[in-house]
């Protein structure tokens, strides 16, 4: 369905389904203080954008920048796509 609608190979995808609670941070508070009101240059937009770090390896420091823009119209329906790009370390 992905790749009919949205032109995504669906193949390359996997379903998490059991994810270990002990590794889960509180969530409260995160989604306001991540919230970016307005991009330098960007103008007016309606839908809501979020950006900010999730940490992968607290002991070593590492974390990955993510940019999250809420869909316009049937946000609950449309799937949702993680892209992580990042140079071979």
């Amino acid at each position: 369905m992905l790749k009919k609608r949205f032109g995504v190979n669906s193949n390359i995808l996997e379903v998490i389904d059991d994810v270990n609670e002990t590794n889960v941070n509180a969530q409260e508070g995160l989604k306001e203080k991540d919230t970016i009101e307005r991009l330098p240059g960007q103008p007016y937009v309606n839908f809501s954008q979020y950006g900010g770090y999730v940490t992968v390896d607290e002991s070593a420091g590492r974390a990955l920048y993510y940019y999250f823009v809420e869909a316009q119209h049937s946000n609950e329906s449309l799937p949702l796509l993680l892209w992580l790009h990042g140079a071979m370390i």
